[in-house]
This record gives C-alpha cells, sequence and structure tokens, in this order.
C-alpha cells in the first residue's frame, strides 16, 4: 500500500512539474551552421556572413522573428558586436512583441515592446502605443559604459506578465541595469514572437517564451520534496505498533 501510494506521489509530481512547462518554447542557435534555424526574415535580407554571424544587408531596421512562440512571458539572450565608430552598428534591438496591433501597417514591427542598447544609454519601448514612448531607461557615462567597442556584449530582455502586471527586466554583460513593473493596459495574451533588429552582428541567442509563467524548477522540487516528506511522516504514524 505504501508502495503504490509514494509510487502515485511521484507520479503526480512528474506531472505536475510537466504542467508548469505546458505551452513553452525554449530555443537556441549559434548562426554558425549558415542555418537559421525557425527564423523567418520579415525585413531585408538576413543571411549567415562575416564571421559567421547573423547580418542584415537589406535594410539597417531589419527584423527577423521566431515562429511558434507562445504569448508575453518571453525572454531573449544574444550576443552582439558592436562598433561605436560605425554609424549602422551603434545600436542594437531586441523585440519581444505580440500581433495584438492589427491595425499597424506592419503589425510584426508596430507591435509589442523593444529593447534598444546603445554605448550610453538603454532603454525599453512601447511599440503598442504611437511615437513608441519610452517605459524605462538606464542611462551611462563615458567612464561607466557596461559596453566594450568593437567587441562581443551579451545583451538580454525579458518580459512577464500583462495589464498591471507586466514586468521588464534588461541585462548587459550579465549585470541587470532595469527592474521595472508597467501598467500596459494590455490583458490579452496571443500569439508572441521574438525578434533580433539593426544592421549588426548577432550570435548565440537563447530564447523563451511561454503563454503562463513556469515555476523556477528549483522551487518546484523544494514543494514536491515537501509534499513528499509529509506523505513519508503520515505513513510511518499510521503503521501499528508491535
Amino acid at each position: 500500500m505504501q508502495s503504490k501510494l509514494l509510487s502515485g506521489l511521484t507520479t503526480g509530481f512528474f506531472v505536475f512539474s510537466l504542467a508548469g512547462v505546458a505551452s513553452a518554447a525554449n530555443f537556441t542557435d549559434n548562426f554558425n551552421d549558415g542555418d537559421m534555424d525557425g527564423w523567418t526574415p520579415k525585413i531585408g535580407s538576413w543571411s549567415v556572413g562575416q564571421e559567421n554571424t547573423l547580418s542584415n544587408s537589406g535594410s539597417v531596421y531589419g527584423v527577423v522573428w521566431k515562429d511558434d512562440s507562445f504569448g508575453v512571458y518571453q525572454k531573449i539572450q544574444v550576443d552582439a558586436f558592436f562598433d561605436f565608430s560605425n554609424q549602422n552598428d551603434r545600436f542594437a534591438h531586441l523585440r519581444l512583441r505580440t500581433d495584438q496591433n492589427d491595425s499597424g501597417t506592419q503589425p510584426f514591427w508596430d507591435t509589442g515592446y523593444l529593447a534598444q542598447f546603445e554605448k550610453n544609454k538603454i532603454t525599453i519601448q512601447n511599440l503598442y502605443m504611437d511615437n513608441n514612448p519610452i517605459i524605462s531607461s538606464w542611462e551611462f557615462s563615458d567612464n561607466n559604459t557596461p559596453f566594450m567597442d568593437k567587441a562581443w556584449n551579451e545583451l538580454a530582455f525579458g518580459v512577464d506578465g500583462t495589464g498591471a502586471n507586466t514586468h521588464f527586466t534588461l541585462w548587459v554583460n550579465g549585470t541587470q541595469y532595469i527592474d521595472y513593473t508597467y501598467n500596459n493596459n494590455i490583458d490579452a495574451l496571443d500569439s508572441g514572437y521574438v525578434g533580433l533588429g539593426r544592421n549588426i552582428h548577432y550570435d548565440n541567442v537563447v530564447g523563451y517564451s511561454s503563454s503562463t509563467p513556469v515555476p523556477v524548477p528549483s522551487s518546484v522540487f523544494l514543494l514536491c520534496s515537501g509534499i513528499a516528506s509529509l506523505a513519508c511522516f503520515k505513513i510511518r504514524k499510521e503503521q501499528p505498533v508491535t
């Protein structure tokens, strides 16, 4: 009886853990095989070019998106090569967006959220609204900028939640600079896309998208361990004394 109960609990924990990652997409692409691995080019002509990295020769405002994403719980991390002496390589875009704004001339471009990385400033903008108002920003002086010129920099951008609980995070080279909660008045969860923009070299992209927040694995483990301990304690307590 005890083994059946423990087996059932174990199965339940496994199913519970799987439920936490339902409707989620994780992807990586190092762009060094010449294949875009599920990315769909939307503006310009994207290709794997110099130094085996992703670049756009057709438009400075190039966009690629990752198909089959889910909702607005999205994160993207990527390496970007900056050359601040080059007009077109001075800043990079990371886009986490949805197709909610169907009235836009380019819905895949005109909706969602944009993280813009410049040498002396990083910003998050709301592309749902006219003129793309800034949601949050952080400015650096020349002496404390985290960016290295003519070098690879690691960028990361995340958005979690909807409505009054829309939460943004933004990282440069492993340091978090923006952690901001925003009321965007948008409560819908619709098809999400993750994109890279600007005429800049990218590599080693890691992405995540889900229609629901996913529990941290360690939190799930601790919860399951606690329930299992209580179950075992109850079994031992109910055993007849011999």
